[in-house]
Formats: structure tokens, C-alpha cells, sequence
């Protein structure tokens, strides 16, 4: 009897192949980890005032670069909302942030490159960091300066392609634009995070600055008033 793959001599070749194709994946691991804000129960004190931005590093060659946009929609969130209101008493809060990247399509090209080399069976690491700092000043509606903070978060997207690479890159370019925008979220809510944390320390403070001196809270039912209008976009 003959053994079966002597029947046709190249057919356990495929094997390997069609195993390493069906195994082929990639492990993705994106930073910040977040966490929900809790929309607030005080009186808001604050109105945004204007949001821009700074875009540093060599993806600043792209239109769209830069987390302004997540950053908008980010503050338009219901729970991020609740700690602002348009009242024109209410002291007035801006933003600049700094975004830090380096330009992925080089540093991607030479990865492929390296894909091709090992024959796609050697996995291949790949770590992309976008460094944000971000201004916060506030101001009493004449323009009086009342606090300033500044914080900082990194977003990271490490990514681990596994055989065979050539594939699972062309997948991971594929779902590329989405991933960076997981980043961008990520690290626009951390921030927003930090920032309405510290409006919520120093509340009384800011409400006696604003001109609020009972600290009321606001009634379950009240809609915010979601600060659009005052975004400098």
C-alpha cells in the first residue's frame, strides 16, 4: 500500500503553508487604557473657550494630522459636557495641545522591506507613540488669569505580526486609519479626563472666582449645554 502523500509528491509541502496562513495573525495593543468619566451633579462653573492645537514631529506633513478633531468631539460628550456651561458669568477654560508623532510610512516601508528579507516567518514588532501635552488656562470672563494646568498622555500602538508577515501586515495597513483613530480617542478622553478631574478638586475655588458662591447641584433631569458654539474649530 501506498503511503498517501505518495500520491502527489508536492502535497505535503502545502501543509505547512496552509497552517502557517490559518495561524497568521497579529496581537494589537493600544494605550492608553481609559476609563468612563462620571458626568457631574454640581453647577457647572466653566465655558470652553477655544481648543487648538500644535502639531510637531514629521507626520505634520499630513492635513489631517493632530488630535484637534478627536479632542472636539471628545468635549462633546455627554458626560464631559455636563462640567461646562455657556453661562456668560461662568469663568472661561482653553486649551492648546501639543501632539508629538513620528511619520509611520518610512519606518512601515522598512518594515515590509524587513518582511521580505526574513521570507515572512519571523515575527516583527512594530511601536508607534504620539506624545500629547496639553495647556489648560483659565481666565475670569474679563481675562483675568485664575489657574493654569498642564498635562500630558502618550498614545501607543505596539503591534506584533506573526507568519506569515507579508499577510498579516497588509491586514493591519488595512485596518491602519481605524487604529489610529482608537489612539486618537484614547488619548483625547484621557486628557479630558484630567482635565475635568481637576475642575472637580478645585470646584469651590473656581465657583467663588466665577462669581457662583453656593456650590448648587444640578437636578437629575437638567440638560447640559453642550459647548459647540464656543469651539474654535
Amino acid at each position: 500500500m501506498l503511503h498517501p502523500f505518495k500520491k502527489s509528491p508536492v502535497s505535503w509541502r502545502v501543509f505547512p503553508l496552509i497552517g502557517m496562513l490559518l495561524f497568521s495573525g497579529c496581537a494589537i495593543k493600544v494605550l492608553p487604557i481609559v476609563t468612563d468619566v462620571a458626568p457631574t451633579t454640581k453647577k457647572p462653573v466653566i465655558r470652553l473657550g477655544e481648543v487648538n492645537e500644535t502639531v510637531t514631529g514629521t507626520w505634520n506633513i499630513y492635513p489631517e494630522a493632530g488630535f484637534k478633531s478627536a479632542l472636539l468631539k471628545t468635549l462633546r460628550r455627554e458626560e464631559i459636557a455636563s462640567y461646562f456651561s455657556n453661562d456668560i458669568s461662568n469663568l472661561v477654560l482653553d486649551i492648546h495641545i501639543t501632539t508629538d508623532h513620528a511619520d509611520d510610512g518610512p519606518r512601515l516601508s522598512n518594515l515590509g522591506a524587513l518582511s521580505i528579507v526574513t521570507l515572512g516567518i519571523i515575527p516583527l514588532n512594530y511601536v508607534s507613540n504620539w506624545d500629547t501635552s496639553c495647556d489648560v488656562s483659565i481666565t475670569t470672563p474679563e481675562g483675568i488669569p485664575v489657574a493654569d494646568y498642564v498635562f500630558h498622555e502618550t498614545g501607543t500602538y505596539n503591534i506584533w505580526a506573526m507568519p506569515w508577515t507579508p499577510l498579516t501586515l497588509l491586514g493591519a495597513g488595512i485596518r491602519g486609519e481605524h487604529d489610529g483613530g482608537v489612539v486618537a480617542n484614547r488619548v483625547t478622553y484621557s486628557l479630558a479626563r484630567k482635565i475635568v478631574d481637576a475642575l472637580e478638586q478645585n470646584y469651590d475655588t473656581l465657583a467663588a472666582k466665577s462669581g457662583h458662591k453656593a456650590v448648587a447641584k444640578v437636578e437629575k433631569k437638567a440638560t447640559y449645554a453642550v459647548p459647540s458654539a464656543t469651539l474654535v474649530t
